[in-house]
């Protein structure tokens, strides 16, 4: 007479089905953390380029080229600027960029934002107050190393 239960292969077949659940659930986890925290850092990182943009254009930032200038709030993020000489001869390219600087490769976040602003020494030159008129353009990347 047989005896209701089951098998010993039915039980590592279930385990087995059990066990491909499990690391598939956890690769869907992962995905969805490691996207959830480059986006936080890439939203976080555009404020801060654009406000260090506007700080430049504001002139509580020199209007210069710099490196590698860590924010006073949080010292994994630091920020560079590059003021270029464009084909025009009143334009200048200001590239602001900001790099979240970490020790794993998910939280290596830089945004880089461009814009063309008229050259300052004009205005200071030529006697006028208005605010000089500007174009910007966004570029954000991920950094993997």
């Amino acid at each position: 007479m047989r005896r209701g239960g089951l098998t010993l292969l039915e039980v590592i077949l279930a385990l087995g089905l059990f066990v491909l659940a499990c690391a598939a659930f956890g690769h869907i986890l992962w995905n969805g953390t490691r996207a959830s925290v480059t986006a936080r850092l890439q939203a976080q990182g555009l404020l801060r380029c654009e406000t260090k943009l506007a700080e430049m254009l504001a002139g509580a930032e020199p209007f210069q080229s710099r490196s590698s200038v860590p924010f006073s709030d949080d010292g994994n993020w630091v920020w560079s600027s590059q003021l270029e000489a464009t084909a025009a001869a009143d334009l200048l390219k200001l590239s602001v960029t900001v790099s979240h600087q970490s020790s794993t490769p998910l939280g290596r976040v830089s945004v880089t934002l461009v814009r063309l602003v008229r050259d300052p020494a004009i205005f200071t030159a030529g006697g006028s107050t208005s605010t000089p008129k500007s174009t910007t353009t966004r570029q954000t990347t991920k950094k993997s190393q």
